[in-house]
């Protein structure tokens, strides 16, 4: 084999566009590729490796989980990869199409939000649930019309009992989403929690549902927790984990007042993942003691990046 078609990890994050520490955990996690090792220990990745990391990074992008696909042949990759893009099927009309379906479910369900009408809302997300990816229901579905309830509601269009009832049907049909996800019992611990003051749990929710579809074992333990109550979770579970969630309605001082005291209070082999909203960050906490997320749809990609505790 010759040296000049063995390429670092430097080079090849810049081929795929994936990171460094990404390529490297899919590899000691996933098994994702197998590369090389020069005398000195540094990994060398093939031709076929770079182009198989860069065909998972798509799919990855696509709504697929890594622990999903990275036990795939690169024969099944590359024809998952035509499924999903190549033939134009996926990257066009069928992304055009599940988009367009989105956007239908999302105006179906905020209608019958405005009508009171549970029974269609219910209806609505069922549908949405049997046609869309995961992803495209929590993040396109469920996150846009939450955010247009939230609008609508800020214009004086709906009143606050509108808002209770959707509330109330989303919370039960993400919960049954969450228990309808299948967990082996070897799988990591996550809590997913809010902090006090914070009492919206379709968030918190739906990160607890993208935590178990990545292969963790989610505990969504309540809203409008103290740093001391969520502590006390993590160590009853044996977490390695916890996930707080925070919201832009909340005072900045108090939300990071909360993160300051709940870092202190978990041991340091704990990783504390807090998504924050437009909150910033001032919490006297460095990023090495809490991962901030500032979008929803970032959570998954984070998920991939956390230690499991399982020997690699």
């Amino acid at each position: 084999m010759e040296t000049k078609l063995l390429y670092p990890i430097r080079y090849v994050a810049r081929q795929t566009g994936l990171r460094e520490h990404l390529i490297r955990t899919w590899e000691s996690r996933y098994e994702a590729v197998k590369p090389l090792r020069s005398a000195s220990n540094r990994r060398l990745y093939r031709e076929d490796d770079i182009t198989r990391l860069r065909i998972l990074g798509t799919l990855v992008d696509n709504g697929h989980s890594i622990s999903q696909v990275a036990g795939l042949t690169s024969e099944e990759l590359v024809e998952l990869e035509r499924v999903c893009s190549s033939d134009g099927s996926r990257s066009n009309s069928v992304v055009v199409s599940d988009r367009v379906g989105a956007k239908r479910y999302c105006g179906a369900a905020l209608k019958a939000v405005i009508r009171l009408d549970t029974v269609e809302l219910e209806a609505a997300l069922n549908e949405a649930a049997i046609n869309l990816t995961k992803p495209q229901l929590l993040y396109d579905v469920i996150c846009v019309l939450k955010n247009r309830i939230d609008v609508l509601l800020r214009r004086e269009q709906i009143r606050q009992v509108n808002v209770n009832v959707a509330n109330t049907v989303i919370r039960a049909f993400l919960w049954d989403l969450l228990r309808t996800v299948a967990i082996a019992d070897t799988a990591p611990k996550l809590v997913v929690a809010t902090l006090s003051g914070h009492h919206d749990e379709i968030d918190a929710l739906i990160l607890a549902i993208t935590a178990a579809e990545s292969g963790w074992r989610s505990k969504y333990i309540g809203p409008n927790l103290t740093a001391v109550d969520i502590a006390s979770a993590v160590s009853h579970f044996g977490a390695l984990t916890v996930v707080v969630r925070l919201l832009e309605k909340v005072k900045a001082v108090d939300a990071d007042g909360d993160v300051y005291t709940l870092r202190r209070k978990l041991p340091k082999t704990v990783k504390l993942v807090v998504c924050n909203d437009t909150i910033v960050p001032q919490c006297g906490v460095s990023n090495e003691e809490v991962i901030f997320v500032p979008r929803l749809e970032q959570f998954r990609q984070i998920l991939e990046t956390l230690p499991t505790g399982r020997v690699n």
